[in-house]
């Protein structure tokens, strides 16, 4: 209960917050999510994640609130709430993320004395399952077991990170760069440039694009019917223009069809 106490007093931090301003912009509202609401909760989350339901539901429910909260919340809920609630991950799912990865470190790097400790917390619990089969086993627990189930993926144990066993000046002076890649698609992309002019009527299709209004990005496909044969070219260019991204896909995805179908 201590958890879900800092959990309310993040609430109130972000109600606090939404007051006083006129509105906060949807990027820093979810940052100050991040670092106010979640960072609670994701704090040793696999160590005291509860084994009762209904604790679990009270951490659940203050998750869903801190959302509401750096987002705003009004009777009608709006469709950014809807869709950042959908992509929110349930608090025990991110307790074994984060028990799967801090258990392959200690199997892998980790003292012989922390590894025998979670091979005792194993036996414990395995007996207390035995005695009672309602008996929930612990994130910990079963993140160790599915580590040890995979240990050979892991492969042989370590003393220390392999980082600190390189050379100091093979990390920061001598780094090797591979400059042919950069080269090749320097390259590409002049020739898509100087291949470009060469057509004078052309045919665009967008096929690909993101939905960052500001700086969209959009993935181009033009092509020019010669001798009934369609040549392609792809690039790709920024539009700082606003645009129904939703609406106009569909409309341009129709048309250049229709377009395309005809030419063919």
């Amino acid at each position: 209960m201590e958890i879900r106490g800092r959990v309310n007093k993040a609430n109130n931090l972000m109600q606090y917050l939404s007051n006083i301003t006129r509105g906060v912009e949807v990027n820093t509202a979810l940052l100050l999510y991040k670092s106010i609401g979640r960072s609670v909760m994701d704090y040793d989350l696999f160590i005291y994640s509860p084994l009762s339901e209904n604790i679990q539901l009270l951490l659940e429910i203050g998750q869903f609130l801190d959302i509401r909260m750096a987002l705003g919340y009004r009777k009608s809920t709006p469709t950014n709430v809807l869709i950042a609630e959908s992509k929110l991950t349930f608090l025990r799912d991110r307790a074994v993320m984060h028990a799967k990865k801090f258990c392959a470190k200690v199997y892998k790097y980790g003292e012989n004395a922390f590894r025998d400790s979670l091979d005792n917390l194993k036996n414990k619990e395995m007996i207390a399952r035995y005695r009672n089969p309602l008996f929930h086993k612990s994130v910990l627990c079963e993140a160790w077991e599915y580590t040890c189930r995979f240990r050979s993926r892991l492969g042989n144990r370590e003393t220390t990170f392999e980082i600190w066993k390189m050379d100091y000046k093979c990390l920061t002076e001598k780094i090797a760069v591979d400059c042919e890649i950069g080269i090749s698609v320097k390259k590409r992309g002049i020739k898509i440039k100087t291949d470009l002019h060469k057509f004078d009527y052309m045919y665009a299709i967008f096929w690909k694009f993101f939905r960052n209004i500001a700086n969209a990005m959009l993935h181009m496909i033009c092509f020019k019917h010669i001798t009934k044969v369609v040549h392609l070219l792809y690039f790709f260019f920024n539009i700082t223009e606003h645009i129904n991204v939703t609406t106009n896909f569909f409309i341009f995805q129709n048309d250049f069809r229709n377009i395309a179908n005809t030419m063919l």
